[in-house]
């Protein structure tokens, strides 16, 4: 299983779109991981730009080092052989909670209102937006 990275491939490359998408697939089957592309300044610098940060020159080589260090990682998970080990959405065994919804009083007014830093006495005061 090799992890191929559509969103970094968006961001670097463009959006997945027909012929592009057969490409990823592909790429997927001919085993090549996304951390054989070096992620330059230049491209820290197009993402940065899409996510419409300002990078500093330092930032660049540090994010660049960062973004090939990730990949790299990525690569090494994607070596792990994982032939017959089924697939895990959680580390946590997940069960309903069903309780019957009826209404409850948990605090009174009073008891609520007591820690807000602005109320009249029988509303929490906030700033006006508009």
């Amino acid at each position: 299983m090799t992890v191929y990275a559509p969103c970094a491939h968006r961001v670097l490359n463009g959006p997945l779109q027909g012929p592009d998408l057969l490409s990823a697939k592909q790429h997927n089957e001919q085993g090549q991981a996304m951390s054989d592309k070096h992620i330059s300044r230049e491209d820290v610098v197009k993402m940065a730009a899409l996510s419409r940060l300002r990078v500093g020159e330092e930032e660049q080589t540090l994010f660049s080092r960062q973004f090939q260090d990730i990949l790299g990682s990525m690569n090494t998970l994607a070596g792990v052989n994982t032939d017959g080990v089924p697939p895990l959405y959680s580390p946590a065994a997940h069960t309903a909670r069903c309780r019957e919804d009826t209404p409850a009083a948990l605090c009174g007014r009073e008891e609520a209102l007591a820690n807000a830093p602005a109320q009249n006495g029988e509303y929490f005061m906030v700033p006006r937006i508009i």
